[in-house]
């Protein structure tokens, strides 16, 4: 195997462990896009901002008649639900329910454990240079799919 290939095989098989993470895959979507929904909306909220379908239609990469069916199906397994903005009936925010939240805070706290893990084990200086690393790969590999 070349040093390229070998390279190539490290890739996936880390975002085969990362796809399979429990921090990471909220267990709750039935196909891809909707847990690429869920990742956008999860991250949203994380940062304190709201989401209306057709933005989460933008980060996604997918339509928004897309999205707006699979918010239904979220909302009919109770995992979303579509909130009314206050200054404007006509905008629906899309968020949690109290029940995902509730499974979200549980995420949380694993997360926070693997990070002071983490920490503990690599050093702070190791894990901050390692997503630096990371984000400039993505970026990398984000410029040779748009050129």
């Amino acid at each position: 195997m070349t040093k390229l290939q070998s390279y190539k095989v490290r890739l996936l098989s880390i975002l085969e462990k990362m796809e399979n993470s429990t921090f990471l895959n909220t267990g709750i979507a039935t196909n891809a896009g909707e847990e690429k929904l869920l990742h956008a909306l999860l991250i949203a909220t994380a940062k304190g901002e709201r989401l209306i379908s057709t933005r989460i239609a933008d980060k996604i990469g997918l339509t928004r008649s897309a999205v707006s069916q699979m918010v239904t199906k979220l909302e009919e397994r109770g995992v979303v639900q579509r909130v009314a903005a206050e200054n404007d009936k006509k905008i629906a925010y899309i968020e949690f329910t109290e029940k995902t939240a509730d499974l979200i805070a549980e995420q949380d706290e694993r997360c926070s454990k693997f990070f002071k893990s983490a920490i503990n084990e690599l050093g702070e200086d190791s894990l901050e240079k390692m997503f630096e690393m990371f984000e400039e790969l993505l970026e990398k590999v984000g410029e040779e799919r748009n050129p």
